[in-house]
């Protein structure tokens, strides 16, 4: 019962429903591989994944606010079970779960400005931290994992890895 949220892992003695702490325990719990959370980083990964927290709602804002712009982006958001003849027809649907999300994730606290800056200034604290390097630390850790996910914000990923509509 109650709110439901996404990424979630229950099991018989755990229940999380944070990406982070889902993350963690799988690597508290791995049986091979190099550990993603070195205790003593365990501090500045969770810096890293603050970082990637604010950085991802500042461009889920701009996404938003420019999905409720272009009634094509509305269209390829509603689910596949819809025929492309109904699409049009089925925007406001979108629209109105936009504007829902827009509202969940507070998305007109900051300006659009204000959210590229914020997006700006933590890609730039990520190529700081880089120096050219390959890792934030010496090897990966989940700090790397976690700014990666900012990076499909100004980057997208190729259309071959990741299902996308037409650009």
């Amino acid at each position: 019962t109650g709110r439901v949220s996404v990424p979630a892992l229950i099991g018989k003695e755990v229940r999380l429903t944070d990406s982070f702490e889902i993350a963690r325990f799988a690597d508290e719990h791995r049986t091979r591989g190099e550990r993603l959370f070195p205790h003593e980083l365990i501090a500045q990964i969770e810096e890293w994944n603050a970082r990637s927290e604010r950085a991802s709602d500042s461009a889920r804002a701009l996404l938003i606010e420019r999905m409720l712009d272009d009634r094509e982006a509305l269209s390829e958001a509603l689910p596949p079970i819809i025929p492309a003849a109904l699409r049009p027809s089925f925007t406001a649907l979108a629209a109105q779960g936009s504007r829902f999300l827009r509202r969940k994730y507070r998305a007109r606290e900051k300006s659009p400005v204000d959210h590229e800056n914020l997006i700006r200034t933590e890609l730039t604290v990520l190529r700081g931290a880089l120096e050219g390097g390959d890792y934030i630390y010496d090897t990966l850790s989940y700090a790397d994992l976690s700014m990666a996910v900012v990076l499909q914000f100004p980057i997208p990923p190729p259309a071959v890895s990741v299902a996308t509509g037409p650009l």
